[in-house]
C-alpha cells in the first residue's frame, strides 16, 4: 500500500506493517510477501511454507488448487444459469436449457473407452453426440464418408475359399452322429416320450398317492431317473391343470 491508501477489511483481521531496515534487501521483503500471498490461498496450513521439494505438500497443493478451480466453475455457472434465465425472461422461452462445462484435456476416459468399444462393434454415435460430450467439431460431410468406407471395410469378402466348393450342409463325425439328427430318430424319441406320459397320467390316475404311482412306474419301465422325474412333473402340472379347467366348468 502507498502513503494515503485505504483499505477495508473485517474487524477480526489483522494488519502486520513490515518497513525494511538499513541491512534489509528487496529480496526479502519478495519472499515475504510471497509467503503471505501462500497463506492466502492455501489457507495457512503448515505446508504453505515449504521451501524444499516436498512431493506430500505438492498433493496438498493440487488439491488446494483443484477444490480453488471447482469453487471458480461453480460461480462461471451461476453467473451462466442467471444470465439464461434472463435471457428467458426477455423472449419469454419456457424451454429448458442446461449449461455443462466440459473440460477437454482431461475428458472421461472410462466414457471415450466404452464409445471405442461400442464403435468396433459397429455402433457410430452421431455427430451431435460427439459435439456435445467431447467438445470436438465435426465436418458433417466427412463424417458421412468415414462411415460409409467404414460400413464398406466392414462387408468385404474374401476371394479365395477353403475348398474348391463350399460345403452346403456340415458333414456328420460318424454313423451315430448322422442317426441321432435324423428324421426317424426324432420321431421315435418323440413316440416314446408320449407313450411315457399316456401310461403316468394312467398310473395317476389309478393310484391314491404319489409314492405308489412312483414305485409302479419303476416297476414298468427302466428309464433314467431324470426323466421319469420331468415326466412326473408333467404330468403332476397337466393334471393341475385339467382338474382347475374342470372346476371352473362347474
Amino acid at each position: 500500500m502507498l502513503s494515503g491508501d485505504v483499505a477495508v477489511i473485517d474487524k477480526d483481521e489483522e494488519i502486520s506493517i513490515t518497513q525494511p531496515g538499513k541491512d534489509s534487501s528487496h529480496d526479502k521483503l519478495i519472499t515475504y510477501l510471497d509467503e503471505q500471498i501462500r497463506n492466502v490461498i492455501l489457507g495457512g496450513n503448515l505446508t504453505s511454507n515449504v521451501s524444499s521439494g516436498s512431493l506430500a505438500a505438492a498433493n496438498i497443493h493440487n488439491q488446494i488448487r483443484e477444490d480453488i478451480s471447482i469453487s471458480d466453475e461453480n460461480i462461471v455457472l451461476d453467473v451462466f444459469k442467471r444470465t439464461i434465465k434472463i435471457f428467458k425472461e426477455i423472449n419469454g422461452l419456457n424451454l429448458d436449457i442446461d449449461v455443462v462445462l466440459i473440460s477437454k484435456a482431461d475428458g472421461d476416459l472410462d466414457l471415450a473407452e466404452r464409445d471405442l468399444k461400442l464403435f468396433n462393434m459397429g455402433f457410430v454415435p452421431s455427430k451431435e453426440y460427439i459435439e456435445k460430450t467431447y467438445g470436438v467439431i465435426l465436418d458433417e460431410e466427412e463424417m458421412k464418408e468415414f462411415v460409409k468406407t467404414k460400413n464398406e471395410n466392414e462387408n468385404l469378402k474374401p476371394n479365395k475359399t477353403a475348398f474348391k466348393e463350399s460345403l452346403k450342409k456340415p458333414k456328420y463325425l460318424d454313423k451315430f452322429d448322422k442317426a441321432l439328427d435324423s428324421k426317424d430318430f426324432s420321431d421315435g424319441l418323440k413316440k416314446t416320450d408320449d407313450e411315457l406320459e399316456k401310461a403316468l397320467n394312467e398310473i395317476l390316475n389309478r393310484c391314491d398317492t404319489y409314492e405308489e404311482a412312483f414305485d409302479e412306474f419303476m416297476g414298468l419301465y427302466d428309464a433314467p431317473l431324470e426323466e421319469m422325474e420331468n415326466l412326473m412333473f408333467k404330468a403332476v402340472a397337466n393334471s393341475k391343470i385339467y382338474g382347475m379347467f374342470e372346476e371352473d366348468k362347474r
